[in-house]
């Protein structure tokens, strides 16, 4: 029932917006993150890449706004197996966070978190110890 009044709040929100509004975003995030809590991987990913594109048309390389539409993607990926893309995802999240937030914030922290779980989960120990080192540095 929630993901429907989610849905629906969404869908209105489109009607009253243009249909490439940036405000749309965190709408479409609420929606993207209820489909992933209640395991619709499936849904949640296309919501997820819509948010990503709409991000990348309308906020600089460096945007928060980006920062999260890459880590919710690369969640999703990963709970749908994407191993690969996940890790791309969550390494250009994590890029962006070192870059408008710094290597000491939750951000980062957050981002590295999943970074290194969807490393782990490929076997990549040593990127594991080594995406920490430089992130820690310069970025990923």
């Amino acid at each position: 029932a929630a993901a429907r009044i989610e849905a629906d709040v969404l869908h209105r929100r489109q009607q009253v917006s243009k249909p490439d509004d940036p405000k749309v975003i965190d709408s479409m995030m609420v929606v993207g993150r209820t489909m992933y809590a209640r395991g619709y991987y499936k849904k949640a990913e296309k919501v997820d890449r819509e948010v990503l594109a709409l991000a990348e048309r309308h906020f600089d390389e460096n945007a928060e706004e980006l920062m999260r539409a890459c880590n919710n993607l690369g969640l999703t990926l990963f709970r749908r197996n994407k191993l690969a893309d996940s890790e791309r995802m969550l390494r250009r999240g994590l890029r962006i966070s070192v870059m408008k937030f710094g290597p000491e914030s939750s951000e980062h922290d957050m981002m590295l978190t999943n970074l290194t779980a969807v490393l782990s989960d490929q076997g990549k120990d040593q990127d594991v110890a080594h995406a920490q080192r430089r992130a820690q540095t310069f970025g990923a």
